[in-house]
């Protein structure tokens, strides 16, 4: 004979293993701070084991707070080197750019006026007016 409980029992779902976490912790942390308070210290006492562990977490904070200040200046010197190196690189290929066009646009004028392959401009320049033009379609 089959349990008739079986039928009734929802099965597990594992999203409500996380709602069920969370509930324990907030419970565990609502337990900490009750035990704080009822405590067998005295009022004084309390409020200086309060601001004590406040301080430390300030203190903390703050050394956190200055590593990763000093991380991020070193973060920010290596990328600026980096980025410095690369400035120099692209500036020295842009030279070199800026340089071969001021070279092929020279030796396209040569070409122009007839100065490579000796033969004078004036003579090209006669040959080409007695040509009609080409037509480059």
């Amino acid at each position: 004979m089959r349990n008739s409980n079986y039928n009734n029992e929802e099965p597990y779902n594992s999203g409500n293993a996380g709602s069920n976490l969370l509930y324990l912790l907030a419970g565990c942390g609502i337990g900490a701070t009750l035990a704080l308070l009822f405590a067998p210290k005295s009022g004084a006492e309390l409020r200086s084991d309060i601001s004590d562990i406040t301080r430390k977490g300030y203190d903390e904070t703050l050394e956190l707070a200055q590593e990763m200040k000093e991380r991020s200046a070193e973060l920010y010197g290596s990328i600026k080197d980096h980025a410095d190196k690369i400035y120099d690189v692209a500036s020295a290929k842009l030279r070199m750019a800026e340089k071969t066009i001021e070279e092929s646009k020279q030796n396209v004028q040569e070409l122009i006026n007839g100065e490579i392959g000796g033969k004078s401009g004036k003579g090209q320049q006669k040959a080409a007016g007695n040509r009609p033009p080409s037509n480059i379609y």
